[in-house]
């Protein structure tokens, strides 16, 4: 989190309300030196503040002082759904991932002001270009539920910024093989201009990134072609809005 965000308060009540009565770990890693309030810090277990290194390496840091045996993560400008962290603890006990390494949620989007977006790209692309591309690419990195010890057996995030989700989620398959998908959007995901990467340099060399490594490492043509769509998809959402 860091201190340019308005959406925080609401991103704090709903996880309150997810959280309420059930035992699970809170860790809040600011970013930048931006200092919390108190009444927000006193939810958390912990609260780390990173150095400006961006959303991968905020994550890392987070990851890092969990105790934990499972690992999600929840962005400050979005919002869980009251039944969010309940719904993930069966999966864990009993659903998906009691055969599955790692899985992600689905998401439902809304635009900055709170209202639902429906997921007709070819519609949307025109009136709201940074909400196109989440509803075909289901790597949100927020969404992601994974052993903590499985996260840090790939590495974590290797990407401070630009793609660091695709790039994670590339690392994932490679080692654990294709991902699970929970049913139901527990993941209420904010699409504004600033929900979008920040990074805005190297793009063309991160894509060329993205598709050596996929080929490297052994996913084939169907899997990089699949990635570079997405990533494609990814920089003319950013161009739009720029």
């Amino acid at each position: 989190m860091n201190s340019d965000n308005p959406f925080m308060d609401a991103a704090f009540d709903s996880l309150s309300a997810a959280c309420k009565d059930i035992p699970v770990e809170k860790i809040l890693v600011t970013n930048g030196g931006y200092i919390p309030r108190q009444s927000i810090a006193d939810n958390f277990d912990k609260v780390i503040h990173a150095a400006l290194g961006g959303l991968g390496y905020a994550r890392n840091r987070g990851v890092e002082s969990a105790s934990a045996k499972f690992i999600t993560f929840f962005d400050s400008d979005d919002i869980l759904e009251r039944s969010y962290v309940q719904r993930l603890m069966a999966e864990i006990s009993t659903g998906i991932l009691r055969k599955e390494v790692y899985a992600y949620s689905g998401t439902k989007n809304i635009d900055a002001e709170g209202n639902p977006l429906q997921p007709s790209m070819s519609a949307r692309l025109s009136k709201q270009p940074n909400a196109a591309l989440w509803y075909k690419h289901p790597y949100t990195g927020a969404t992601l539920v994974i052993p903590r010890d499985k996260f840090i057996q790939v590495g974590g995030y290797k990407w401070g910024g630009y793609a660091e989700d695709y790039e994670l989620s590339i690392r994932l398959r490679s080692t654990f093989g294709a991902p699970a998908f929970f049913q139901d959007n527990y993941y209420i995901y904010r699409l504004h201009g600033n929900a979008m990467s920040s990074g805005k340099k190297n793009k063309i060399l991160g894509v060329l990134a993205i598709q050596s490594y996929a080929f490297i490492s052994g996913k084939g043509a169907a899997y990089a072609v699949g990635m570079f769509v997405s990533t494609i998809r990814f920089m003319l959402c950013k161009l739009r809005l720029a």
